[in-house]
């Protein structure tokens, strides 16, 4: 009888595998385990997000917008979301605008974003996608395909404002994704929401991390890692890392989410699925 019972049990468990569910042991219920639908999370940031943040999702801050590519995406994965994109060179910003001028629930800033307002010199180099409020550090070229893609062609002034200072001149309190792609300036933006981090007004931040220097001054990974984890933010995963030119990771897309937003399995303590039908 009780390998019958095993056998019952393993068949069950595997049509639940197959089915995208763990199998959760719930002592003091009958019958006493619970299914928990599996994730799968670490595929698209975007899409990892919304899952977590479910459907919580009004407020969403594009920093870096470059030309709007990030802007639609943003449009597409969050529909209720009123999405700022921010984007400080002027040729990039008409493109962006242009980009964004069929769809109304994306509004253009034409500024850069760092930790004080006012204006700043902006580096605008060959390849725009690489143009920082930083200058290119020493030796970066080895880094890119292209070797003439980090250099500079121009150094403009552009406006700069604090994420603090918009969001309280538009009575915005909350901002549920904040997308950073700052290339080097991530810490700088950060420390300018100092507020909003303070009162847990971003709960989720998905940003450029690069692993080697790019930028004069610029914050690696395991810096931004500790300034947020000390701010209560938990990495999700790491994505689209690139190995374009070492054998070794260069740079990727992080997810950070603030703890404060919970855990899946609430009581129980999550086992592995064959433990919890033992």
């Amino acid at each position: 009888m009780s390998s019958l019972i095993r056998r019952v049990k393993r068949t069950i468990l595997s049509l639940a595998l197959r089915a995208g569910y763990d199998v959760e042991k719930a002592s003091g219920s009958f019958p006493p385990y619970r299914l928990l639908k599996r994730l799968n999370l670490g595929r698209d940031p975007l899409s990892d997000a919304r899952v977590i943040l479910g459907r919580q999702v009004h407020c969403v801050f594009d920093v870096g917008a470059h030309v709007g590519q990030t802007a639609m995406q943003l449009a597409s994965e969050f529909p209720e979301a009123q999405i700022y994109s921010f984007e400080p060179d002027p040729h990039s910003f008409s493109r962006l605008r242009a980009a964004a001028n069929g769809v109304r629930r994306i509004e253009t800033v034409n500024a850069a974003v760092g930790d004080r307002d006012g204006k700043a010199a902006f580096f605008v180099n060959q390849f725009d996608q690489t143009s920082s409020l930083l200058k290119t550090a020493p030796g970066a070229d080895q880094y890119v395909a292209d070797k003439t893609a980090l250099v500079m062609r121009s150094e403009i002034e552009v406006p700069v404002l604090t994420l603090d200072g918009f969001c309280a001149s538009r009575g915005i309190t909350r901002i549920d994704v904040l997308k950073l792609d700052a290339q080097g300036y991530e810490l700088r933006i950060l420390d300018g929401a100092h507020d909003l981090l303070n009162r847990q007004g971003i709960p989720s931040i998905y940003l450029e991390v690069c692993f080697v220097q790019i930028y004069e001054g610029q914050p690696l990974f395991p810096e931004i890692y500790q300034y947020l984890f000390e701010r209560g933010y938990r990495l999700v995963w790491l994505y689209d890392s690139s190995f374009r030119t070492h054998f070794y990771v260069l740079g990727a897309n992080a997810l950070f989410i603030h703890e404060s937003i919970g855990t899946r399995v609430g009581p129980y303590r999550r086992g592995h699925a064959m433990a919890a039908m033992a």
